[in-house]
Order: C-alpha cells, then structure tokens, then sequence
C-alpha cells in the first residue's frame, strides 16, 4: 500500500507542473486579441509594453506546452504574431525617442543613429519575410502606412490565421 501512494505521489507531482502552467492556445491568442484590441482603439506606449509583457508571458507558456509541441503550424503562427508585434514595439521605441528628445541632438541624428537603423532593418526584415509567405495579405493592402502600423496590420492578419487554426484543431479533436 505504502508502495502504491508512494507511486500516486511521484506522478502526481510529475503532472502538476503541466495542470499549474500547461497553457492552451486558445489563452495564448486571447493575450494577443487584448494587445489586438488596444491597438485598434489606441494605446499608449507604456500601455502597450505593458499589455506585450502580458502577452509574451502567456505565448511562452503556450509555446512550452504539449500542446504547441502537437500543434506546430499553430504555435508557429502565435509565434509570428508576438514576433511582429515585438517588432513593432522596437520601431515605437525609437520614435519615442525621437519625440522626447531623447539622447539626439536633432531629427536627423535620430535617424542616422545605429539604434534606429538596426531596430528598423529588423523589423522590416522580418515583416518582409512574413508578407512573402502571406500573398493574401498583400491583395487586401495595396498602400501601406508607416512601419508600426504595417506590422500591426500583418500580426492582426496573422493573428485571424492563427484562430482559424486553432479552430480547425478543435474540430478535429472533437
């Protein structure tokens, strides 16, 4: 008997962790809808890394799961969406420098500066990397506002794929 609690202990505390910090997509996506949301209705910036913090958080924990493991188009697509809207967070934090002042003597410097040149290649890279594998995306924006907001516009696309994945899953399983 003694043998046998002891056994029902070891797995219940090997399957604990999974039960406590086991997330499901579906909590992933609802942190990115949030940081969707704020985005559409305007946020402002400390609003927005807040409301990323939260995000990234639940995404990690998604991305660690089984369940991402089982699902590899649908934890790339969540991945995709927290990278561009990460992106988009760079591109943000140097125009805020810009309009604080910051550490640049003048407009000019500002965009001559390593820091922005190299938070703007890679998140132009990146969206450019995602667009190639999006046709759809392109036919639906011909014009394209600037960098943050394109980025936005890609993780909101992206971020409808990833729930029709998820919903696809979830008829499968059922």
């Amino acid at each position: 008997m003694k043998k046998l609690c002891f056994a029902a202990v070891i797995l219940l505390c090997l399957a604990l962790p999974h039960a406590v910090f086991g997330q499901s997509a579906k909590e992933a996506i609802r942190a990115l809808k949030k940081v969707e949301a704020g985005v559409q209705v305007g946020i402002t910036y400390q609003d927005y890394l807040a409301a990323l913090r939260n995000a990234q958080f639940e995404v990690n924990l998604f991305l660690e799961s089984p369940e991402a493991i089982s699902k590899p188009e649908l934890a790339k697509s969540i991945k995709e969406v927290m990278d561009l809207y990460l992106a988009a967070s760079s591109i943000w934090k140097m125009d805020f420098i810009k309009v604080s002042g910051g550490s640049y003597e003048s407009f000019e410097s500002y965009l001559n500066s390593d820091e922005y040149k190299k938070a703007q290649a890679k998140s132009i890279a990146l969206f450019l990397e995602w667009v190639q594998k999006k046709k759809e995306f392109i036919k639906n924006y011909k014009t394209l506002p600037d960098d943050r907001e394109t980025l936005w516009l890609g993780a909101s696309f992206e971020l409808k794929n990833a729930m029709s994945l998820l919903n696809d899953s979830n008829k499968k399983t059922k």
